[in-house]
């Protein structure tokens, strides 16, 4: 009712002069001033006209506007149970009993008041990381993008394998130049593309290295045409996603 209402607006005032009171004895007119002004704490009485106070609270917690708003539901001092678990799905933060009793009015609004203060600060930090995701990951996406162009604009092949010799990136002069697709070379043997003559310098020389000094052999590969070319292979040790793997640029000597 109207004299409920303003009892309780004065109860508000007095406990805390500084705030902003707004109020409606229509549901529909309060949950439309709730979305407009998006306050600190709602507080709903459950025996409204045309909704109840749970039907009340359902709008308010589905409204993105007003979902982040705590609740308090005023009902009568023999509300069931069963009505109280209800008001607790619907969304309701706390209950205050007929006759408002302003001492525990005072201490849920201040409780409410610091729910809300405290998610607010949690939504604005987590707002926050994910700007600085957003933007981590937009430089992340640019040095990928230098990478790749700087890698792929490479003249000479350019191998990047595992330990183990497992290859995990090419460029694309070496597609070019084996004259094969990614499918056909990511996660093989590096061996797979020397001369078999010198698999064992191979392996004794480039996958068994354990320094970062630059290691230079000579040995041949099968170019796109089947022939058997010359190369010198320039290979050393680096860190790549987070392991070692071997960089080895092949140059043509013809």
């Amino acid at each position: 009712s109207r004299d409920n209402l303003i009892t309780l607006t004065a109860l508000l005032k007095n406990n805390f002069p500084e705030a902003e009171l707004l109020s409606s004895v229509s549901p529909s007119e309060g949950i439309e001033l709730a979305v407009k002004n998006k306050p600190d704490v709602i507080v709903v009485d459950y025996v409204m006209p045309a909704m109840n106070g749970i039907e009340v609270c359902k709008k308010l917690k589905a409204d993105p506007e007003t979902a982040v708003s705590p609740v308090i539901l005023i009902t009568a001092s023999d509300t069931t149970p069963e009505i109280r678990a209800m008001a607790f799905e619907s969304g309701a933060d706390a209950f205050i009993t007929k006759p408002v009793d302003e001492i525990e009015l005072a201490a849920q609004m201040k409780a409410m008041l610091r729910i809300k203060s405290s998610e607010d600060l949690l939504r604005l930090n987590n707002r926050l990381l994910e700007n600085n995701l957003a933007i981590s990951n937009a430089n992340l996406q640019r040095k990928e993008n230098n990478y790749s162009s700087l890698f792929n604009s490479i003249n000479d092949i350019v191998i990047i394998h595992d330990l183990e010799g497992s290859i995990l990136e090419i460029n694309r002069s070496g597609f070019e130049y084996f004259g094969l697709k990614e499918e056909d070379v990511i996660g093989k043997s590096v061996l797979n593309f020397f001369n078999y003559q010198s698999v064992t310098d191979i392996s004794s020389n480039i996958m068994n290295m354990s320094s970062m000094d630059r290691k230079i052999i000579e040995t041949s590969i099968k170019n796109a045409k089947g022939d058997i070319v010359p190369v010198e292979v320039s290979s050393r040790l680096v860190e790549f996603n987070n392991d070692y793997a071997i960089l080895s640029v092949f140059r043509d000597v013809k």
